[in-house]
């Protein structure tokens, strides 16, 4: 009978924790679904199309995706102001000895330069005698004659005749000078030869004892040149062109004229 009221007691205590287990599930649900329900409706109403249109709208897609590599050329583009580079000082002639225009002689083939200078010149007018003609012609109507202007190694402006082709040989040309100073043009002639012998004729160049007062100005071209044939004969000419004078120590404007010269030192 006690075994019989044990298990009683045992099934009963077993039916009211299920029943209040039970009760206390229905209540949490009921209190938890009240929550969400207080909270949604606290939430404003949103459209969820809408909303997904909203912001598909709000991701702008730009026109043109950069592009690193033209982005990078696009800022080389963007220079510095460029620097003011200084202007090249002129220098001034080292002497001012005058270049009164002479007789050349060149060998065949070769070109030949009258040269005239003045420091004080303000204008070289270049003529050549025209046979044909019987008169003075402008240089620059002659195509074998051309007109240039440099500066030698003593810093001085040149005013210089090129003249050129064989058949030119005798040919007078003559320079006019205007200075300040002077209210008549100064008139220089000279003449353009062409030596009767090439380079392969030559066997050597010598120049006599030459003597000149220091501090004066000489010119290869006022010394006479002694040329040696194969031959064993002579010619003792002034005014030889492409001469030049050697030294330890040459000036840059020199050395390169002695380059294209074909005259043996």
């Amino acid at each position: 009978m006690k075994r019989k009221r044990k298990w009683f007691i045992v099934f009963a205590g077993i039916i009211c924790i299920a029943l209040l287990g039970s009760v206390g599930y229905d209540a949490y649900k009921k209190n938890f679904t009240k929550s969400v329900d207080e909270v949604s409706a606290s939430l404003p109403e949103v459209d969820s199309a809408g909303e997904q249109e909203e912001i598909v709208n709000e991701v702008k897609v730009p026109d043109e995706v950069p592009n690193a590599e033209t982005e990078g050329k696009d800022n080389q583009k963007t220079l510095l102001p460029e620097a003011e580079l200084p202007e090249p000082e002129s220098l001034e002639p080292i002497i001012t000895e005058p270049v009164i225009p002479k007789d050349i002689y060149v060998l065949p083939g070769q070109e030949g330069e009258i040269k005239c200078y003045f420091p004080d010149a303000v204008e070289y007018i270049w003529e050549y005698y025209n046979e044909s003609e019987k008169d003075w012609k402008s240089a620059s109507d002659n195509p074998d004659i051309h007109l240039t202007g440099d500066t030698d190694e003593f810093n001085r402006s040149i005013s210089t005749l090129i003249i050129k082709g064989d058949e030119n040989d005798g040919l007078l040309a003559r320079c006019q000078v205007s200075l300040p100073d002077k209210e008549e043009e100064s008139i220089y002639q000279a003449s353009f030869n062409v030596l009767p012998f090439t380079a392969s004729d030559i066997k050597n160049i010598s120049i006599d004892t030459y003597h000149a007062e220091a501090g004066t100005y000489i010119s290869t071209q006022d010394i006479p040149v002694v040329i040696t044939k194969n031959d064993d004969s002579t010619s003792t000419i002034t005014g030889l062109s492409s001469l030049f004078f050697c030294a330890p120590r040459m000036s840059p404007v020199i050395l390169k004229k002695m380059e294209k010269s074909q005259w043996k030192r």
